[in-house]
């Protein structure tokens, strides 16, 4: 006699919880990104010429930080909903969205710093 996951959804759809913490996780995120995108404009006045490249710079790892998180834990969600269900294909998108996620995090990390300093380094020489 085979035992039946009750909390396992039908092939191709969330389970409940699943919805809720997708949903939870873009709240959150969005309110995240409302927040940075406040403290600019408060900061903004206070802001000189020169230094809007580096304070730009800050905000945008910021906000790219944040959408790889926010896309590495629905990568994980739906990576855990996989094995709950035992549905290979949730696996398998939960996988490449926590890779996803992972590289926009080090393209935040590694590339925005690049191009600030070179925004910085062409602004000076012009």
């Amino acid at each position: 006699m085979k035992k039946q996951n009750v909390c396992a959804a039908p092939a191709g759809t969330l389970s409940r919880r699943c919805r809720c913490a997708k949903q939870l996780t873009l709240i959150v995120l969005s309110v995240l990104a409302a927040c940075v995108m406040f403290a600019v404009q408060v900061s903004a006045a206070e802001i000189n010429p020169a230094n809007f490249i580096a304070v730009t710079g800050k905000v945008l790892r910021a906000l790219i930080i944040m959408v790889g998180a926010g896309l590495a834990v629905f990568g994980v969600i739906n990576l855990l909903e996989g094995y709950g269900s035992d549905n290979a294909a949730n696996k398998s998108q939960g996988i490449k969205q926590t890779m996803a996620g992972a590289a926009v995090i080090m393209a935040g990390v590694l590339l925005v710093p690049v191009l600030t300093g070179m925004m910085s380094d062409a602004m000076a020489t012009a």
